[in-house]
């Protein structure tokens, strides 16, 4: 008896793998001061309108309030919330040319302290309940994906600002 697996539980145990991935929005690499960073973190969050539920500057973890959009008569309302992360940029390696017997070659020396990325991703719920679209006491969460423009918004705005402050 042959006890091969069918094809649809191959597509549907690679939509799994695929599917369980994080999404996660990165600036370019941050020569700055770890505090400098975080302040322009936490300035550009409050600017773009949300307001911060939790903050731990020792991790360099932001999580802000739900900020909900309702339109009403349309069923279009959705929340969003923004979660923040300063990590140390691992990609920003000094390489050392070095000289040996076989020839010149290059090798990552170490990773520069004080450079940092910023990681932002803005989660998107849509209102579900069409039986009471302006109260979001009574909404019907549901995931809807990512707000691209929010994170991209959010990045320009942190390196822009420590852009402006170093001068």
């Amino acid at each position: 008896m042959n006890r091969s697996w069918p094809i649809w539980r191959c597509w549907l145990l690679l939509a799994l793998i695929t599917g369980c991935s994080q999404h996660w929005q990165y600036s370019r690499v941050l020569p700055y001061p770890y505090e400098q960073v975080w302040q322009s973190c936490r300035h550009s969050v409050g600017l773009a309108g949300y307001s911060i539920a939790a903050s731990r500057q020792q991790e360099g973890r932001l999580r802000s309030e739900w900020l909900s959009t309702l339109y009403p008569l349309r069923g279009n309302g959705y929340r969003t919330q923004v979660l923040l992360q300063i990590v140390p940029s691992s990609g920003h390696l000094v390489t050392t040319n070095a000289q040996s017997k076989w020839g010149s070659y290059f090798f990552p020396a170490s990773i520069v302290p004080g450079v940092y990325r910023v990681r932002v991703r803005v989660v998107r719920q849509r209102n579900y309940a069409h039986h009471d679209l302006m109260n979001p006491g009574n909404a019907l969460w549901l995931a809807d994906g990512y707000a691209l423009k929010m994170e991209n918004f959010l990045i320009k705005a942190i390196e822009s600002r420590l852009t402006l402050t170093d001068r």
